[in-house]
């Protein structure tokens, strides 16, 4: 059985990206696993003993507060009912974290609520683009103005290059769902790949949308009004994780700049060197 975990900070902002993960457990008949990193720090004064009692009441405090957190999300209307446990994982570092506890349970699909950046955190990540550079599962950045509503529709971002590799994984997220599959590509000669050959091959109609490109515009700005018209339920990037710091901050990856901005859920997956 998949399991699919969503990250909660107990804010207001990470709700939607719960959402969209009973959403999505619901649709993919997956487990539910909702998990909140802490850290409990202790004073240079204290002895084993005393730090295991304060560390044993805050976690059970922090326990308590994840619980009522979760029921006044569940005790919404239309929330679909899935079932679900609440985990808590101790470390400093809050990405690491998630990802240790994503490998040691197995995870298929980790969510993660986005709630935009300024420049200064932009450039030097926050947690939701951090984990996207570092993770070898797929992500979901789900943005905090997501609605819930059934996901029906993916568009894929393809650049052409091993798209025959992506797009099974891309179908492999879409078809236990029975999502459309829209490809885009963005072009600046004539180029095309036939509908009827990928639907073919791949067992799953797939909409094949060309763009010319803007040259006065970026890819993701192209990609955004693509977003605008079509209106899918989530948007699939494949990323490079392999670039230095400084290529990060002068050419961010498009999905690292789009999860800042983008009105709907981002779906990431490491990119095939």
């Amino acid at each position: 059985m998949e399991k699919i975990l969503v990250t909660t900070d107990l804010s207001a902002n990470s709700k939607p990206g719960i959402r969209f993960a009973m959403q999505l457990a619901k649709q993919r008949n997956a487990e539910l696993i909702i998990l909140h990193v802490f850290y409990v720090l202790k004073a240079t004064s204290w002895s084993d003993k005393t730090y295991k009692t304060y560390f044993q009441r805050a976690e059970k405090n922090i326990q308590q507060n994840l619980s009522s957190f979760m029921k006044t999300i569940v005790r919404a209307p239309n929330i679909p009912k899935v079932a679900f446990r609440v985990q808590l994982t101790h470390g400093l570092d809050t990405v690491e974290s998630i990802l240790a506890y994503a490998e040691k349970e197995a995870i298929t699909y980790i969510c993660i609520s986005t709630r935009g950046a300024g420049m200064i955190k932009k450039l030097f990540g926050t947690n939701t683009s951090d984990l996207i550079r570092r993770s070898d599962l797929p992500v979901i950045a789900v943005p905090k103005t997501w609605r819930l509503k059934p996901i029906k529709k993916v568009l894929y971002a393809a650049d052409f290059k091993g798209y025959t590799r992506e797009l099974r994984k891309v179908i492999a997220f879409a078809g236990p769902i029975n999502a459309r599959v829209d490809m885009l590509h963005l072009i600046r000669n004539d180029e095309h790949i036939h509908e009827i050959t990928l639907g073919k091959e791949f067992n799953h109609k797939v909409h094949v949308e060309y763009k010319k490109i803007n040259i006065e515009n970026t890819v993701v700005e192209g990609i955004d009004e693509v977003v605008k018209d079509q209106k899918p339920s989530v948007v699939v990037f494949f990323t490079h994780q392999n670039r230095s710091l400084i290529d990060r901050i002068l050419f961010p990856g498009n999905a690292e700049e789009y999860c800042f901005y983008g009105k709907v859920p981002l779906l990431t997956f490491q990119k095939a060197d």
